[in-house]
């Protein structure tokens, strides 16, 4: 019967070998990839730990072999070329950082996912992240180091850059006006300094309203959100800021959350969730803003720790308008204590009549 079975598998070999157009495929290696796998799955606590000597182990259990990943939602990919050749050239933006060790594990998985996507046929193209953090970054260096007693299993780097070590002044000097919607956030901010990029911002885009429409959101955002000047500053610049109201109210993401005229006070309340204003406008860019914060908070959740469900926490979410019950929402999507008893949660979520 052996004999038997092994002249079988030397016969599947040969026929794969044929029908193979080289040795060396995936075809002709499966079969003694089979062979291999068999033999440990049948013995995993005696071989494995002859593999594995020098650690001594004992296996507590079998572990799936399945490794699905959620599909990953990265901020922003780009394709690139250098003097040194093609680079993958890849953008987060950590708004409210978990700490080092969860922002590095997680820059990990997008490194990987793009090096292998990437890299289908051996082209050799690097991957370089760059995490920009607006209001304040994590303790220790970017990287990610992986060890075994004294043995370095992993050390993986990435960049990062936090705005608020930046000094708007100096920053400003060589003109990069394209991130003057980044300045509200920096060091060294002053009405003088904020008064000169919304010139230089305006005349920079004379023609291109879509690009100053896309600047000027993220700076008023910034803005209310850092509140980097005096009150009566504030109001100055802000009173700037508004007579681009009609242009700011075109976009769909304005629009979006309200629709009204006072485009200040909605990006006010969705930035910061509050009101200092004396308008209509934003008294109800605070209520949506809240909502859209508390929103905010629960995709980052859902994502974070339950990546496979963000489709169904986005499909319920939108069901719902009430704050209490997006607070209800944010605390059970923190305090699930598995995938199973978060997914049982949305689903029995009522729809916000």
């Amino acid at each position: 019967m052996i004999e038997y079975g092994l002249s079988q598998l030397a016969s599947e070999d040969v026929k794969v070998s044929q029908t193979a157009q080289k040795p060396g495929t995936d075809a002709h290696k499966q079969v003694y990839d089979n062979v291999f796998k068999r033999l440990i799955e049948g013995q995993f606590e005696e071989i494995v730990p002859l593999l594995f000597s020098t650690l001594n182990p004992k296996i507590q259990q079998e572990l799936t072999i399945e490794a699905l990943l959620p599909p990953r939602r990265m901020d922003r990919v780009y394709l690139a070329s250098t003097a040194v050749g093609k680079v993958i050239l890849h953008i987060e933006i950590e708004m409210s950082p978990k700490g080092r060790d969860q922002t590095s594990r997680r820059i990990l998985v997008y490194h990987s996912l793009l090096l292998e996507k990437y890299n289908k046929d051996s082209e050799k193209i690097a991957v370089i992240t760059l995490v920009l953090y607006p209001f304040g970054s994590p303790g220790g260096k970017p990287e990610l180091i992986e060890t075994y007693g004294e043995e370095e299993i992993l050390r993986f780097y990435y960049r990062e850059m936090s705005l608020r070590t930046l000094h708007a002044p100096t920053f400003m000097q060589t003109r990069p006006i394209p991130l003057y919607g980044l300045l509200p956030v920096m060091s060294g901010v002053s009405l003088e300094v904020l008064m000169h990029a919304m010139e230089d911002m305006v005349e920079y885009y004379h023609g291109n309203d879509d690009a100053l429409r896309d600047e000027l959101l993220c700076f008023l955002a910034l803005l209310n959100r850092a509140k980097p000047l005096p009150e009566e500053e504030m109001e100055t610049i802000l009173r700037r800021v508004r007579m681009y109201d009609p242009l700011l109210e075109e976009d769909p993401w304005v629009q979006e959350y309200g629709g009204r005229r006072k485009a200040e006070g909605k990006a006010e309340g969705i930035a910061e969730g509050e009101t200092k204003g004396r308008t209509e406008g934003r008294a109800e860019g605070k209520a949506e803003g809240e909502i859209r914060g508390i929103r905010l908070s629960i995709e980052m959740v859902v994502q974070t720790r339950f990546p496979g469900l963000f489709d169904l926490a986005m499909e319920r979410l939108e069901r719902v308008r009430d704050l209490l019950t997006l607070q209800r929402i944010l605390i059970a999507m923190t305090a699930a204590q598995n995938e199973r008893k978060a997914r049982h949660y949305l689903l029995a979520l009522q729809d916000d009549k």
